[in-house]
């Protein structure tokens, strides 16, 4: 409902003296102000991404995944999470890349589908010479079709999952802004891969 049908809600209930239907009107009001204040101020994030250079600070990329771990190692708890993290990584620029991580990180809880033995794995590949990122779950995986999609601004994969659809895009721009490029692979059913290119600092 638009923000002027709620407010009329709250008018019609107020003439009524309908204060618990004031309250229902209210909280709901509130719910879609701080959604719209969200969407905002995500909207604006995505544009500033890349506008602003800053000197690169090169650290090995098991750093950015101990920082992205420890913020999100309570969610993973929760839902008893197994994680396996590579061993030894290249050095990159850290610009941003511990919110990449936190934001795929929490789209694999998210999109885990409840399984009895969820599990992440952290790590790189070599692709004809080119070092590869990835992040693989084994929740309910992407159909091809949506492979694409996801990475759009306001672009749900699931309605019932909580979000606004702006991370995903995000994450991109993020990736993009180093001169990296950003995919998936998956099947619906068996989990899904986020895989990302950086340049290669050593």
């Amino acid at each position: 409902m638009s923000i002027g049908g709620l407010l009329g809600l709250l008018k019609q209930d107020a003439e009524k003296g309908d204060l618990e239907r004031i309250m229902t009107d209210y909280q709901t009001a509130i719910s879609n102000f701080s959604r719209m204040d969200q969407l905002l101020e995500e909207t604006l994030e995505l544009s500033r991404i890349g506008r602003i250079t800053n000197p690169p600070i090169d650290v090995p990329f098991n750093e950015i995944v101990k920082e992205a771990l420890n913020q999100t190692s309570e969610r993973l708890k929760s839902r008893g999470f197994e994680v396996s993290v590579a061993e030894e990584w290249p050095i990159v620029d850290r610009m941003r890349l511990t919110e990449v991580l936190v934001n795929l990180i929490e789209n694999c809880v998210k999109y885990n589908g409840y399984q009895a033995h969820p599990k992440i794995e952290i790590g790189h590949r070599k692709d004809e010479g080119e070092t590869v990122f990835f992040i693989r779950d084994n929740g309910v995986g992407i159909d091809p079709s949506q492979y694409e999609k996801v990475f759009g601004l306001f672009y749900r994969l699931d309605l019932k999952v909580e979000g606004i659809g702006v991370g995903l895009a995000i994450v991109r721009r993020i990736i993009e802004a180093h001169n990296g490029r950003i995919w998936i692979e998956s099947e619906l059913g068996k989990g899904c891969t986020v895989c990302f290119t950086l340049p290669i600092t050593i």
